[in-house]
């Protein structure tokens, strides 16, 4: 354990400076007012600091409020053996330093285990083997969460959300597993190996937005319509928007969206993807900085995004790309990609900067320069920006030059 926030401090001084060079913007989330009503942690007896577990005396304070109650904790590192539950209705919130900065830690003292194929995670919600959505109205707000599997892992939660949360070192940060009405934002990642927000087994109308992740492998934001046995699900509605990625792994991808697996999952309605910044990727990654897979989508919305420094995959995708992700054929029924930076990305001679694919697409206004083929420069009659069904179709107008 002392090994491994050795090598984390390392990782977060790294990405401080990275943040520096980069020109990305101290993380300065909202302060939080203390609800009416909230139920301090430590007129129960249960103090930070001490080096004892208290996830148990935590989860028993927890099991007796009552929906709509918040439990405040103190300032200070409470130790957790096991995950703290949070009921039905019931949020959990720490004090803020006077940048807005979390000021109380939970830190998950070893990996507890899997269920089937779920890690369980630091925080989560009481009911999440439940096969329906029984856990409503739950909110996670201005926690410093240390894990080594999981941060945040909600799963068939309704009416939830996520913010000023600070999360170091890892797998997924926020697992949002299923879900209505969720919302992910001002949350700080770092040292994780994926942010992964908001995915798996059907969630609609997710915002995830002013997040800043800095990765240590794998992808920023995920979402998609598979549960977690590779049956298919439907999700339905997503914005990302003013959204930081940096260092995704190889293979990674900085905003994600797709059925993914074989099972027929489906991404429907309005998809909008929106003042996102995607670079930095892992020296010697293949990486992509946005591909979209929504077949079922009423409208796919990709706007005023900066993408640099891709390798191998392109730097922006709309409609059928990867094998890996099935055999879709359907496109979605309107895409809009405006208004993009695409910038020193250096892509394979197939996958091109920029590829869209839809039943009606308007491609203008995007500006692309230093990009360049993997191998040097690209084969007669192949452009750097391409539309079509499927992506045949080679187009200047609208995508810029380099």
């Amino acid at each position: 354990m002392a090994r491994f926030f050795l090598l984390l401090l390392l990782v977060l001084w790294t990405a401080g400076a990275a943040a520096q060079a980069q020109g990305v913007p101290e993380w300065r989330p909202p302060i939080f007012p203390v609800p009416a009503g909230a139920v301090r942690l430590e007129a129960h007896g249960v103090r930070p600091d001490t080096g004892a577990d208290v996830a148990e005396a935590i989860n028993t304070v927890l099991q007796g409020l009552k929906p709509g109650q918040t439990l405040m904790l103190q300032a200070g590192t409470y130790r957790l053996s096991k995950p703290v539950l949070l009921p039905s209705g019931v949020s959990l919130q720490g004090p803020q330093s006077a940048q807005g900065r979390p000021l109380a830690t939970l830190e998950q003292d070893h990996v507890f285990g899997k269920v089937g194929l779920l890690s369980m995670g630091t925080v989560m919600n009481a009911n999440w083997l439940s096969s329906t959505v029984r856990d409503r109205d739950i909110h996670v707000r201005a926690i410093r969460i240390r894990h080594e599997t999981m941060g945040v892992m909600l799963r068939r939660v309704d009416d939830v959300s996520v913010e000023g949360c600070e999360f170091e070192g890892g797998m997924d940060a926020t697992a949002m597993l299923g879900g209505r009405r969720t919302r992910v934002a001002h949350n700080l990642s770092h040292g994780t190996r994926n942010a992964a927000w908001d995915h798996w087994f059907g969630t609609e109308d997710a915002v995830v937005e002013d997040n800043i992740a800095f990765l240590a492998n794998g992808h920023g934001i995920l979402f998609n319509a598979v549960d977690t046995g590779n049956a298919p699900a439907t999700s339905r509605g997503f914005t990302a928007r003013r959204n930081i990625v940096r260092g995704q792994g190889a293979n990674g991808v900085g905003i994600w969206v797709s059925p993914l697996g074989r099972g027929g999952g489906r991404i429907a309605g309005t998809i909008t993807l929106e003042d996102n910044d995607i670079a930095a990727p892992q020296p010697g990654a293949h990486t992509a900085g946005i591909l979209v897979r929504a077949g079922d989508a009423d409208l796919v919305m990709v706007r005023h995004n900066r993408v640099a420094g891709m390798r191998g995959y392109p730097a922006l995708a709309v409609g059928p790309y990867q094998p890996s992700e099935g055999g879709e054929d359907r496109l979605p029924a309107r895409v809009v990609v405006e208004g993009n930076e695409l910038q020193d990305n250096h892509v394979s001679r197939s996958g091109g900067v920029v590829r869209v694919a839809g039943v009606a697409v308007e491609v203008r206004g995007n500006r692309l320069a230093g990009n360049g083929f993997e191998g040097g420069k690209p084969a007669p009659g192949l452009t750097l920006c391409r539309r079509g069904t499927p992506a045949q179709e080679p187009v200047v107008a609208g995508c810029g030059a380099d």
